[in-house]
């Protein structure tokens, strides 16, 4: 299997387990993901990036002060912009983040649904998704002679 076919079938697999959509940044760096892939509705996507919400995003501060997966309920989690009272209007009701990798090769992953919390074995299996995502995408340390000259 390729390293494309196994990308595609486990972006399958969290798109069943994620009905209302997900993002994913695999390897952020220099704030760009070297890969991203995201499946959540365009109109809340134009919407969020129109008010320049990734500034404000509590998943992307979470993301980059920690590793591991939290609940967008999550009492610990602030939101004082209130975007997750913005998503909930565009079906992303309930989310989870997922934070991997070093802090020079971040991978952040978000999750929504618009029915019910994720189950915390539905994170179980999502989180290892993303770990294996970020594994199999992970860029070689050394640029080949033609990455360098690019």
């Amino acid at each position: 299997m390729t390293i494309q076919a196994g990308i595609d079938l486990e972006l399958r697999k969290l798109g069943r387990l994620a009905p209302q959509g997900f993002y994913i940044g695999l390897h952020i760096r220099f704030t760009s993901p070297l890969m991203s892939y995201q499946t959540y509705d365009p109109a809340w996507v134009n919407y969020y990036t129109e008010n320049g919400y990734v500034l404000r995003d509590p998943m992307t501060a979470w993301g980059f002060s920690t590793t591991g997966h939290i609940r967008w309920s999550d009492d610990r989690l602030r939101d004082p912009f209130g975007l997750f009272k913005e998503a909930a209007t565009y079906g992303l009701k309930y989310g989870m983040t997922v934070a991997c990798g070093p802090i020079r090769s971040r991978t952040v992953c978000s999750f929504a649904r618009d029915d019910r919390e994720f189950t915390d074995q539905e994170i179980a299996v999502i989180e290892a998704i993303v770990l294996r995502l970020h594994d199999m995408t992970e860029p070689p340390d050394e640029l080949t002679r033609a990455q360098v000259e690019a």
